[in-house]
């Protein structure tokens, strides 16, 4: 819908720990401090590198390589959804004044990844099926539409563009409104409170089906941590990240852009390496798997060991990253290994939108496909 939409912020994502998901591996790796942290499994006494979200047979043996800082290696098996809900009882989050930042939302206990943090309705949606002024229209209509508490609790939500403090409804959905799957706008009471972060701890996920806004824990969290989301594309530079945050009308504060503000505005020179190497190999991962899709295996497995070593823990980015090597295994007839990168799409989005959201449905359908499969390649598993 023009301007508006273009400002708006996208990012392109068991309830987590009550979904019986099989077994899932849930390394330390998930920490921050151990964020690039990697194990090897050697299951029938061969080994091969696993990640946070790798599935695993029951006993497979677990020995971590290089790791300076954790507690355990453990394999969360299948709980009766009785038992899980009894164990993650209690309020998620709080919102709190965060200084000058204003509020935001704070872990109110500790968060396993994969964690549902919190799942609304949103109040409003911006129509992306018309032209800006039917959108606008439309909105102001629905707003009228909604109950005073809805409307206060819309008009308490900040105005990043709002002249001499006058807020206004445009302005508030440019400040808050996040993307859905048609490119609506959707505005949420609770998780516009969620502030961002260039290396965030959380990511949030539509589910056009069922009409709500969900945000799940990416990393294991400890209690009175801030809850953070990115608001943009992480892949540049600190500079670059900055220019594109304006649009939001705030100076990111989060630890990597402070970090910056200290060297003169420039990030930390490793950081701003790796970044620039993930965004020069995402940008070429299509044609060099087209052109030789060994080639193109190896650039996604230096892809995701980049995004670790960084603390880029995006569960979803991790999740269809897994798929493509699925896929390109599937093409290369690697029957098995295509079933392993499956499972290993599903258990991250399992773990960044849930076990019921459309796009791990997908991806359980296509875990069991591949177990079906014949060892020659098909098209029924290839697509």
């Amino acid at each position: 819908t023009g301007p508006l939409l273009t400002a708006i912020r996208a990012f392109s994502p068991p309830p987590a720990p009550t979904t019986n998901v099989g077994a899932v591996a849930a390394a330390a790796a998930a920490a921050a401090s151990v964020a690039g942290a990697t194990g090897r499994a050697r299951p029938a006494g061969r080994r091969r590198r696993i990640t946070a979200g790798h599935v695993l047979r029951q006993g497979s043996e677990i020995m971590c390589e290089g790791i300076q800082t954790f507690s355990k290696v453990e394999v969360v098996r299948p709980r009766p959804s009785g038992e899980m809900k009894e164990k993650f009882s209690g309020p998620t989050y709080e919102i709190q004044p965060r200084g000058s930042i204003g509020l935001g939302a704070v872990a109110a206990r500790g968060l396993e990844a994969g964690s549902l943090v919190l799942e609304e309705a949103p109040l409003l949606t911006l129509r992306s099926d018309c032209d800006e002024k039917q959108a606008l229209k439309a909105l102001h209509a629905d707003f009228d539409a909604l109950p005073a508490s809805k409307q206060a609790a819309t008009m308490r939500l900040d105005d990043a563009f709002g002249r001499r403090s006058r807020k206004t409804l445009p302005g508030i959905v440019h400040t808050n409104a996040f993307v859905g799957e048609r490119g609506q706008g959707l505005l949420c009471a609770e998780s516009s409170r969620f502030n961002h972060s260039c290396r965030p701890n959380c990511e949030h996920s539509w589910d056009e089906e069922a009409g709500v806004f969900r945000i799940f824990a990416s990393r294991d969290i400890l209690q009175g941590e801030d809850l953070t989301l990115s608001y943009i594309d992480l892949w540049a530079d600190t500079r670059e990240r900055r220019r594109r945050l304006r649009q939001f009308g705030f100076k990111c504060m989060c630890p990597i852009c402070m970090a910056a503000s200290a060297l003169n505005g420039v990030g930390e020179p490793g950081s701003e390496m790796r970044r620039k190497s993930l965004a020069e190999m995402i940008d070429r991962t299509e044609e060099v798997c087209e052109r030789d899709p060994i080639e193109g295996l190896d650039l996604i497995e230096e892809t995701l060991e980049m995004c670790d070593r960084e603390g880029l823990l995006l569960n979803a980015f991790r999740s269809q990253a897994n798929l493509y090597a699925s896929k390109l295994l599937a093409q290369l007839g690697r029957k098995e290994e295509a079933r392993e990168k499956a499972e290993m799409a599903y258990g991250f989005c399992v773990m960044s939108h849930g076990a019921n959201h459309r796009e791990s449905r997908s991806l359980e359908a296509r875990v069991a496909k591949l177990s079906a499969a014949p060892s020659v390649p098909s098209l029924a598993y290839l697509q």
